[in-house]
C-alpha cells in the first residue's frame, strides 16, 4: 500500500490529480488525495475524466509493480454535490456508484455525526462484541 500511496502522492504534487484541501487550527493547508486503512482505499478527486484516468493509470501501474489486482468493480464513486456527468464517469472507470451517506468500513460516512439513528448500529455492534 505504500507503493500506491506514493504513486497518488506523485500525481497528485504533479497536477494530475486534485484533491481536496483542509485547514487544520493553525490554518496550515494540507491537500488530501486518498487514505488507506489495511487494503482498503478512499480516493478524493475532482468529478474529471482526466483525473479518473490518471488514478486508472495509477491502479494499472500499482498492478504492474506490485502482482496485486485491483477489483474496480468492487469499487464505488461516491459523488458531493450535483455531478452531472455521473453515469458517463462510472462507465468510463469500470465501477458501481453509491451515495451519502454511506459506510466506510462499518462506520458512517457523511452522515451527521450528532445522529442517534446514524450511530445505534455501530453501537450495538461494539456492545454484542463486548457482550460475547
Amino acid at each position: 500500500m505504500e507503493t500506491l500511496s506514493r504513486l497518488v502522492n506523485k500525481a497528485t504534487d504533479a497536477g494530475f490529480l486534485e484533491g481536496f484541501q483542509i485547514t487544520n487550527a493553525r490554518a496550515e493547508r494540507k491537500l488530501i488525495s486518498h487514505l488507506h486503512f489495511a487494503d482498503d482505499t478512499l480516493f478524493f478527486c475532482k468529478p474529471k475524466e482526466s483525473n479518473l484516468g490518471y488514478l486508472r493509470c495509477i491502479l494499472l501501474l500499482f498492478e504492474a509493480l506490485t502482482s496485486l489486482k485491483v477489483n474496480l468493480a468492487k469499487s464505488v464513486l461516491i459523488p458531493i454535490g450535483e455531478v452531472p456527468n455521473l453515469h458517463h464517469l462510472t462507465q468510463f472507470f469500470g465501477c458501481g456508484v453509491d451515495v451519502l451517506p454511506s459506510t466506510y468500513l462499518g462506520l458512517p460516512l457523511g452522515a451527521s455525526f450528532k445522529c442517534k439513528s446514524v450511530w445505534e448500529p455501530v453501537v450495538k455492534k461494539f456492545q454484542r462484541r463486548l457482550a460475547g
